[in-house]
């Protein structure tokens, strides 16, 4: 499973493997400006990765771990 971590101050987005998601969700469990998606296929998190990069152009995106490819799209 895979996720998604969203940081909109420092203008990140962060995908990998659910857990690795998980572990920033407790890191940042009081941070308002975080939000995650956690628990999608692959297939689900591309399209919820493009969604995003569309509405945050300006958005540096950071892939955490050796599964996967290049995810630009």
């Amino acid at each position: 499973m895979f996720g998604i971590f969203v940081d909109y101050i420092g203008k990140r987005i962060i995908y990998a493997n659910t857990v690795h998601i998980e572990v920033l969700d407790k890191l940042t469990k009081d941070v308002a400006s975080c939000e995650s998606f956690k628990g999608m296929s692959e297939n689900e998190m591309n399209l919820k990765l493009f969604s995003l990069k569309e509405k945050n152009e300006d958005f540096e995106v950071i892939g955490i771990g050796d599964t996967f490819g290049n995810l630009e799209h």
